[in-house]
Formats: C-alpha cells, structure tokens, sequence
C-alpha cells in the first residue's frame, strides 16, 4: 500500500509499505480520509518519530476482521479513536484514562496511522458512523471529543460570557460547544481570515483580531467585567497572558493544547481565578463526538476547508503551519 511517512524535519516521503494484517483481536480499516491535526503539524516541524505514519484523525471502512473480534464486519464504517490506554493505572481505573502514563496512539506513539491507504485498530478504538452521516466529518469526531472535555472542565452553567482565546479547529469546536452549553455570549479572538470566517459561521458574537486591537481590553469592554470563563486555545504566550487578563475576578480559566508557555503571576490567586488544564479527553467524550455530528447538531463543515490527496500532504502540512485561510485539511488515501 502507499502510505506518507515522515523521514525528518520537514519532510514526508511517499512510499509502498506492507499493508497491515489483521492480528487476534484486531481489524484493518481502509482509510477514507484522516485529517491534518496540530499536533501533526508539530511534529512535522521537529521530524519527531521519524519514519512513523502520522494521522490519527482518521475514518474508514472495516476491511479485515481479525481473529477472535465480534460484533463487527468487512465493510462497516467506522471511525477510530486513535489513543490507547493500559486499563490498569490508577487513572484508568478511576475513569480519567486519559491522564494514564502508558498512553499510546494510532499515528502518535510508535503505531502506524492514517495517512496510508490502510490502519490497523482495536475493536475498542471503533465507533460506528451512522447511515447518512459523512464520512468526512467523522473525521472530527476526535478534534470535538478535546473540545467536548475542556468544556466539561470549565464547567459552563447557562447565561454564561465566554471568551475563547485562538479559532483554530479545537477553538472553533470549543466556541460550539459552549453554545450547545448554554453560553449567553461567546466572544473569539483570531488573526486568519479564514478561521475568522469559520468563528462567525458557528455563532461567534464578535471575533476580535489581536493584530488589530489589544484583545483583553476589546473584551473588558464588550463583557463589562470580563468572562465568566475562558478557553486558551493558542499556545502562545501572548494567548495565555491574553486569557487570564480576559477572565473576571473569580472566574474560570480552561487551557487545552500542549504548547503553553507561560510564568504564573501573583493575581492569579488574588483574583481568584479557577485554572484548569486539559489533556486529550476521555473515551466517552469520543462516542459523544460522534453523536453530536451524526445528530447535526456541530457543523464540521465551517472547518473542512479542503480535501487533498495522500501526495498532497507534503504541501498540506506545510500551508497549516502559518495562518491561511485554512482551518482543517483532509487528507484521502
């Protein structure tokens, strides 16, 4: 099969490798399409796990059902939750698997991913995509699932001023969840047109360039007292100094991504403020993800901006790694 496989920094190749044989317990999905995340973009950048096939935002057809695996068939549409947990630590035993040290992942951690014709899974990593529901968009199902926790963490309560720091693909979801959650008003902040574009498409009710304007004082103005609750979205240090000058006195400030760079500040406590970090999201969340999408009630489509195929993702990547008018690429194998 022909899959993209990262050589070093900055650099995909496009190779014939061995498609992948179902194991006991296992099955092969032929890959539909499988969406370009940040975090890709990363580790594009760095060349960190040459010679992996990145993609673990992927959906696609079950094509072999390996020994011993019930309940599923050749044939059947699926989308893939990509990490793997131990299901023995302290974390998974308590229901936070998503915070256990033995993580892994399809296309992250040393498992071979999407960007390739065909991907391996376990059963537990499959759920189904619903007569009707396309199949691009379940392709978000695990970018929504992020989106979904860090909302859980910040703990929304109807009426709410939301602010959320950065409109990328999990800042665009994160502004429609809150509004699922019941947020009075959700105000964004963005410098690409594109994304800005999408911010408005999903309910937006100003999205703020910080190009243009001081951000935290734009807000202080359209919110009086500043946010109840605020989602850093953009790990940059002028985005996280952006989301905690942004939150009132006593309010919540929620932080997703794993690019923070920041010193922590004295006001921080005398202003009261709740800080809640996020990592990835439970398992759960994904099912939910997918419920939502399949029910209509996300629009994916303000951020698919563009499907390319599998000798593209060299291009592709390299577009997302600055503002453009894109938000998320797929990529069809």
């Amino acid at each position: 099969m022909k899959a993209a496989v990262l050589k070093d920094k900055k650099q995909f190749a496009i190779e014939e490798v061995a498609t992948p044989e179902p194991g006991p317990g296992e099955v092969v999905v032929k890959v539909s399409y499988c969406a370009i995340c940040g975090s890709d973009v990363d580790r594009f950048k760095t060349g960190r796990y040459p010679g992996l096939i990145l993609g673990h935002e992927l959906c696609g057809r079950i094509a072999e059902v390996g020994e011993g695996v019930e309940g599923w068939s050749a044939g059947d549409r699926v989308a893939v939750e990509p990490i793997t947990q131990c299901n023995t630590c302290y974390w998974c035993l308590h229901g936070q698997g998503n915070l256990c040290p033995n993580l892994g992942g399809t296309g992250m951690v040393g498992i071979p991913g999407g960007y390739a014709e065909f991907a391996k899974a376990r059963p537990v990593q499959l759920f189904r995509v619903p007569a009707g529901m396309d199949e691009k968009e379940a392709t978000m199902a695990q970018s929504l699932a992020v989106a979904l926790h860090v909302v859980h963490l910040g703990e929304i309560e109807v009426g709410d001023t939301v602010v959320v720091i950065g409109a990328g693909p999990i800042g665009l979801l994160v502004l429609a969840c809150a509004r699922l959650a019941g947020a009075g008003k959700v105000y964004v902040t963005e410098k690409a047109e594109g994304r800005k574009r999408a911010a408005a498409r999903l309910g937006a009710d100003a999205v703020i360039d910080p190009t243009e304007v001081a951000c935290p004082e734009e807000l202080k103005k359209l919110t009086g007292i500043g946010a109840d609750v605020v989602f850093g979205a953009a790990g940059t240090p002028e985005g996280i100094k952006d989301a905690f000058a942004s939150a009132r006195d006593g309010g919540t400030v929620a932080l997703v991504g794993s690019h923070w760079v920041a010193e922590l500040s004295s006001d921080m406590v005398t202003r009261g403020l709740t800080v809640r970090g996020n990592k990835a999201y439970r398992r759960c969340d994904f099912g939910r993800a997918v419920d939502l999408i399949a029910g209509g009630k996300i629009d994916c489509q303000a951020l698919i901006t563009d499907a390319r195929p599998l000798s593209d993702i060299q291009r592709a990547v390299e577009e997302l790694r600055e503002p453009t008018t894109q938000v998320k690429i797929l990529i069809a194998p």
